[in-house]
């Protein structure tokens, strides 16, 4: 049903209807909650603050699918949402500017370990 129902949306959206961004949008924020979900887990965030820095992820990926190349907008979506929150949770999180290709090994090893 979700997927008939973003599909209808999605065919609104090409046609140029504003209204159906925005039902589109709304359609996959529990997406974009469970990564901002992961996203406090990582970095101490707060809920609110991790939610708009997901959704910023969902509304960007919204912005560039096409539903013509054929894959389910959420896997499109995965991508750019944990993209968004890799990136903007680590500025907001640590105290010292540290990258990506840094952190996220060193946090997956600390993860491993501890389980």
């Amino acid at each position: 049903q979700l997927a008939a129902e973003s599909a209808r949306l999605a065919v609104a959206m090409e046609r140029g209807d504003a209204g159906a961004f925005e039902a589109f949008v709304c359609l996959h924020v529990r997406l974009a909650r469970h990564y901002a979900k992961r996203l406090m887990r990582w970095v101490n965030m707060e809920l609110e603050d991790a939610e708009q820095t997901a959704m910023f992820g969902l509304i960007e990926a919204a912005r560039r699918w096409d539903p013509d190349r054929g894959c389910q907008f959420s896997t499109y979506a995965h991508w750019w949402i944990l993209q968004r929150c890799q990136r903007y949770g680590l500025e907001w999180g640590l105290p010292v500017r540290l990258p990506g290709n840094l952190f996220w090994p060193c946090y997956r090893l600390m993860f491993t370990r501890t389980r």
